[in-house]
């Protein structure tokens, strides 16, 4: 589990309005409303309804990526 976690890569956004969107190269990613769950026990990635907050923070991201040069692919 260890050596997955150093080989693995994540970007990682946590917005104002309290969302946190990890995207991994080699694992699940996940979504977190930390106003609901400050504990981060409910991973939302999977469910349909939070697409949206998803894209968002996905094209958060990457533009990210981009202005950095940063070429992980997630």
């Amino acid at each position: 589990m260890v050596k997955r976690a150093v080989e693995e890569s994540t970007r990682t956004i946590v917005t104002p309005d309290g969302w946190k969107l990890c995207l991994r190269d080699k694992d699940l990613n996940e979504l977190y409303n930390l106003n609901d769950d400050p504990l981060e026990t409910r991973n939302l990635y999977a469910d349909r309804q939070y697409a949206s907050v998803i894209a968002r923070l996905t094209g958060e991201i990457h533009r990210w990526q981009e202005s950095a040069n940063d070429k992980l692919k997630v």
